[in-house]
């Protein structure tokens, strides 16, 4: 009878032992914060008739900072060049980004209303202060018409006495380098060959890393 009764206390206690550890497991998931999006450095653009804006949280600016330049794995099978498009300086003119090849290019894709574009602009300005005369920095802001607007980036531009060159997307580049995701970087050789990207706010050693790697 005793060695019954024993037998029957030792299955009680390891069912109290096997739902302590189901309680606990789920308590545990319950405090486990999933990321909805790893990409958390970045402001998310949905494209259609005009760019739907989805805002992550504001991080800080050291939040903003990616790990690395990943060096980009293939270049666009366009005769091994960047894919070429259309985009409009400050005073209306239309150029193509094949213009700029026979110096290194630093290309961007920003906006005003993204927090992470504006934590990393003044690197940029920097560095054309520094080297504007060795390489292009092409800055691509994306008008929508709504959110962002020719008065509000000429507002933006003058209030922060930012004087590197403004050019507006034509259309069809942020379509073609699969932009996203805002801001980012591409770093492109004078052959006009892409050798890295960033994904996020980039800081001076960033880009000086990509210019390098771009052979400048």
């Amino acid at each position: 009878m005793y060695k019954k009764l024993a037998i029957l206390v030792a299955v009680l206690a390891f069912v109290v032992l096997i739902m302590a550890v189901a309680i606990g497991y789920d308590w545990l998931v319950s405090r486990t914060d999933t990321p909805d999006n790893l990409h958390g450095s970045t402001t998310t653009i949905e494209w259609g008739s005009g760019p739907a804006v989805d805002d992550t949280s504001e991080p800080t600016a050291s939040d903003n900072i990616p790990e690395e330049v990943i060096p980009a794995p293939t270049p666009p099978p366009v005769d091994d060049l960047t894919p070429d498009f259309v985009m409009y300086d400050a005073d209306g003119n239309q150029l193509s980004l094949s213009d700029f090849f026979g110096k290194p290019i630093v290309l961007n894709f920003w906006a005003t209303w993204c927090p992470n574009c504006v934590d990393e602009i003044p690197y940029f300005e920097a560095l054309y202060a520094e080297r504007g005369d060795e390489i292009h920095i092409i800055k691509i802001n994306l008008l929508d018409g709504q959110r962002e607007t020719r008065d509000r980036v000429d507002r933006f531009m003058e209030d922060n006495g930012f004087t590197f060159p403004l050019f507006f997307d034509g259309g069809d580049g942020a379509l073609e380098y699969g932009v996203r995701f805002i801001p980012m970087t591409f770093f492109i050789n004078a052959a006009g060959e892409m050798v890295a990207h960033a994904q996020g706010a980039v800081d001076d050693a960033m880009l000086r890393n990509g210019l390098t790697m771009a052979g400048a």
